[in-house]
């Protein structure tokens, strides 16, 4: 009697990218690329380059979240992975407006002088 035994392994592959500002077109440091609706969460930061990579992920479709605090959300709908080649996503991410803190404006009184009163 002979027992054979086969593992396989599901094929995975790699996603990478690059992130920008909209409108200086330079890269952006510190952003979260995040492989949503998977499990293990999958994250990456991308570095001085703007450049991000996840890596073993599964074939198929995905979709990322790519966020910061000083940007606007960014979701990429489709993002397919094949296994014969990593999958390429360049985000441009547009600036949130700057935030202006609370501004109080404060009247003094006004003095008379003698040149304001009639003679």
């Amino acid at each position: 009697m002979s027992i054979t035994i086969v593992f396989s392994q599901e094929a995975t592959q790699s996603i990478r990218g690059v992130v920008i500002d909209r409108s200086t077109e330079q890269p952006l440091s510190g952003i979260n690329v995040e492989l949503l609706n998977f499990v293990p969460l999958k994250v990456a930061i991308t570095d001085n380059d703007g450049a991000f990579k996840l890596n073993e992920i599964p074939v198929g479709k995905y979709r990322l979240l790519v966020s910061h605090d000083k940007y606007d959300v960014v979701i990429v709908p489709e993002v397919e992975v094949l296994s014969g080649k990593q999958a390429e996503v360049n985000v441009p991410l547009e600036k949130l407006p700057a935030q202006i803190k609370e501004i109080v404006v404060k009247a003094s009184r006004v003095r008379k002088t003698t040149k304001d009163n009639p003679i």
